[in-house]
């Protein structure tokens, strides 16, 4: 149905707007409230043209609120009230500060300490209760979503898109009653992991794992980018698949990869930030992973050679190998595969920085490298 068509139903009706989006438009969702919640029309305006087209809804007659994406819930804060409905019945009905809820019971907001977003440690009950102040709470809305018990590749990112209608409702409740809102949907870890990091912080990682100068002007625009993608649920999303190897972009051989985000499949705030400084333009070039154990001159002594070659392994990822098959490759860096030293491979590249050699490492020790090349023979260094 489209959106005059929706419009000219019979009411009463309910306009609410998307609560967030990644897109340049926003969607305006029409529900018709008779005899049930039922969806009429979606639509999407252009961010230029929602005041106006608020404003020319309320004239006529039509009540304009708000909708989560994932979520059966919308509600609407205005003149009239503070109403919350689901996909069945009107749930909430708020008049001058008190709460009736569509079992009967009536709570005063003189007896609200806090409005509460909540989840289960199992991540699968969610919701929004009232928390009394004599202890006690009252639910207000809530789901099961078993996908995050019966999905193995369920994480966070997956929790914070379809669990953020609880965020808004329970902060929109709040504000209307005047009470303080507590988002219980994060525990302590996942907080600090989620942490917006200060910029001396930002600025540490960056001068660890890239090579400089690191300015100010630099930290200043990781940080507002890093804040961009974390208000933003489905950017945020978005960023975390974009991370992950599997995606596409790997960063292997950079140290911020190897070292920092190391078989991380849900990054963190800090490990997000390192990869949006590695895949977009305007930062300082990744510093290569180069552990002290490979580093250093070596001397080839299988295949054995008359002039038994000398490889040249910088800690700055400089090398060099002059009369070895390798002798056109100019940097190296390691890619780990496991958490043991020598569950690795050393990649050579050329002046393009396209192609690479592959030397599987299968042995590393004080004195002596052992590495196999994609074409035989095994090569057998020892340490100068």
């Amino acid at each position: 149905m489209n959106l005059e068509r929706a419009l000219a139903m019979p009411g009463p009706l309910v306009a609410a707007w998307e609560a967030w989006t990644a897109r340049p438009d926003r969607r305006l969702l029409v529900f018709s409230l008779q005899p049930k919640p039922a969806r009429l029309a979606l639509v999407a305006v252009p961010e230029t043209e929602r005041a106006a087209m608020s404003s020319d809804l309320r004239q006529r007659g039509i009540r304009v609120g708000i909708w989560v994406p994932h979520s059966e819930y919308f509600w609407c804060d205005d003149d009239q009230g503070f109403d919350l409905w689901s996909s069945s019945r009107l749930e909430l009905e708020g008049k001058h500060g008190n709460l009736q809820l569509a079992d009967g019971r009536r709570v005063s907001a003189a007896s609200v300490a806090s409005v509460a977003s909540f989840v289960d440690e199992d991540m699968v009950h969610r919701g929004v209760r009232l928390e009394l102040a004599d202890g006690s709470s009252v639910l207000v809305a809530e789901e099961r979503d078993p996908a995050a018990l019966g999905d193995p590749t369920y994480n966070v990112d997956n929790f914070s898109i379809e669990a953020a209608w609880t965020d808004y409702l329970g902060a929109a409740l709040a504000s209307w009653l005047g009470k303080p809102h507590v988002n219980r949907l994060i525990d302590a870890e996942i907080a600090e992991e989620r942490r917006i990091h200060e910029p001396s912080e930002l600025e540490a990682m960056l001068t660890k794992y890239f090579i400089g100068p690191i300015g100010a002007d630099v930290i200043a625009r990781l940080g507002a980018e890093v804040a961009r993608v974390l208000a933003d649920p489905a950017l945020h999303a978005g960023m975390a698949r974009g991370f992950l190897p599997s995606n596409g972009r790997r960063g292997f051989g950079c140290a911020w990869r190897e070292e920092l985000a190391f078989q991380r499949t849900d990054p963190r705030v800090i490990d997000l930030a390192a990869w949006i400084a590695w895949a977009e333009t305007g930062y300082p070039r990744a510093r290569p992973y180069c552990p002290e154990a490979f580093a250093g001159t070596w001397i080839q002594r299988e295949p054995a050679s008359p002039s038994a070659p000398r490889w040249t392994l910088g800690r700055d990822g400089a090398f060099s190998a002059p009369g070895t098959p390798f002798a056109s490759r100019i940097t190296w860096c390691v890619h780990r595969h496991g958490t043991k030293l020598d569950d690795a491979s050393i990649w050579l590249a050329d002046a393009t920085g396209v192609g690479f050699k592959r030397l599987l490492v299968l042995r590393v020790a004080s004195t002596e490298l052992v590495l196999e090349p994609t074409t035989p023979p095994v090569v057998r260094l020892e340490r100068e």
